[in-house]
């Protein structure tokens, strides 16, 4: 009895303290971009941000690193007028003037319209009221 009891603790030390991996699991990769010594392979981040990369600089602009968008990408989905600065809010994003959404630059926010600029390309988002 005792010593079945010993081999069953045993085993359960070695199985607990052995690093689990999963068998058809690749070895980590290392970051986007850095060299891992194995010829070919490429790191996929499998659409999610590099954790790595800075979100804001040191003057507290947000750094966008998301593909250029166009104006089939972007969805007004509400504005907030009043106060000191009006608010949209663009594709679950909150923004206002100054802001970036993808390569746009917020121009302007009025009651009804979100303009953005990216060099001489404008574009208007309008509100979809429902009745």
């Amino acid at each position: 009895m005792k010593t079945s009891l010993m081999t069953i603790i045993m085993i359960l030390l070695f199985t607990v303290s052995a690093p689990a991996q999963d068998a058809g699991a690749p070895p980590t990769a290392p970051a986007a971009g850095k060299s891992s010594g194995v010829q070919g392979f490429v790191y996929d981040s499998k659409g999610v941000r590099d954790p790595f990369l800075r979100l804001v600089d040191e003057h507290g602009t947000i750094y966008n690193y998301d593909q250029d968008m166009g104006k089939s990408d972007m969805v007004l989905e509400g504005i907030l007028v009043g106060g000191n600065q009006n608010i949209a809010i663009i594709n679950s994003d909150i923004v206002v003037t100054g802001d970036m959404v993808g390569t746009y630059i917020v121009e302007g926010i009025t009651t009804d319209t979100v303009i953005l600029r990216k060099g001489q390309d404008e574009i208007h988002l309008k509100l979809n009221r429902e009745e």
